[in-house]
């Protein structure tokens, strides 16, 4: 991935033998990085992660057994 302030339209990069491609996104130790440095969607992503996690937790909080 390259990230530019201006939209540089590079190819591909070679070292030695080895191709490596050009890609606008990647995941990354579970994170979605993009070309744009744009994280709203990743935040969007863990927040609705959250609220599901939390919906789903909701019947234990309210148990009176606990």
């Amino acid at each position: 991935m390259v990230i530019t302030i201006n939209n540089s339209k590079a190819g591909h990069l070679a070292i030695d033998e080895y191709k490596f491609e050009r890609v606008d996104n990647f995941k990354y130790l579970v994170v979605d990085i993009n070309k744009d440095a744009d994280s709203h969607i990743e935040i969007n992503i863990r927040v609705a992660a959250a609220n599901r996690c939390y919906f789903r937790l909701v019947p234990l909080f309210k148990s009176n057994g606990l």
